[in-house]
């Protein structure tokens, strides 16, 4: 008589567990199936007591995970008129976007620019009530600055202050009617926990600026 030996496949979750089952096989080509032994079926069901405790204490790290990333994550604010959401990530994020909701029309050289629509403002540390950035961690930040005169016949000039001394600015002159002309820059720096940014209008008086096109960006690169 000759012995081939079979296996029973048991599949749970991420686990696969093989029961023999013997198969006898007579010279006369007669199969005779046996029945797994108790001992068999013994160590079955531990294997699958265990996996179903493994599993059930990964589902529950996965819950506390969950509720964990839910404080952490995006939390919403109140919407600005404009219908853009403005999001705040957790304390690891810190960064920033407005525009001009409205035409600044007639600013005289110096005159701090209050951008007072929010994009985006991880951190709140920008303020819109007077267009101020308080850096709130020390490190390595980037800003950019964008602008475009409303008045044809004028220019736009603005420039990017830190804790009131100029760092960069960016040009914008309409050379024909009809024909819009932007001006940017940015800058690396940085700063110390406290220090404050902003923008205002440069060299030139009675600067009308256009919305949605003005706008004053930053973003901490990496904290020290």
């Amino acid at each position: 008589m000759e012995i081939s030996f079979f296996t029973l496949s048991i599949f749970c979750f991420s686990g696969v567990y093989l029961l023999p089952i013997g198969k006898n096989v007579t010279s006369y080509g007669e199969e005779i199936t046996t029945n797994p032994t108790e001992g068999d079926i013994k160590l079955l069901k531990e294997q699958v007591s265990a996996l179903t405790q493994t599993v059930l204490a990964n589902e529950k790290k996965i819950a506390d995970l969950t509720v964990l990333n839910a404080d952490k994550l995006l939390t919403q604010q109140d919407q600005t008129e404009t219908g853009h959401d403005i999001r705040t990530l957790n304390s690891d994020v810190i960064g920033f976007t407005a525009v001009l909701k409205e035409h600044a029309i007639d600013l005289p050289t110096g005159s701090t620019i209050v951008y007072d629509n929010v994009y985006y403002n991880a951190g709140n540390a920008y303020d819109t009530s007077t267009g101020v950035f308080t850096c709130p961690r020390s490190g390595l930040y980037l800003f950019y600055i964008n602008v475009e005169p409303f008045d044809e016949s004028l220019p736009a000039a603005i420039a990017i202050l830190i804790n009131g001394s100029y760092r960069v600015d960016a040009v914008a002159e309409r050379y024909d009617v009809g024909h819009d002309s932007t001006g940017g820059n940015m800058m690396v720096e940085h700063l110390q926990e406290g220090d404050r940014v902003w923008v205002e209008t440069y060299e030139h008086d009675n600067q009308d600026l256009y919305k949605g096109f003005t706008s004053f960006s930053g973003v901490l690169i990496r904290s020290t």
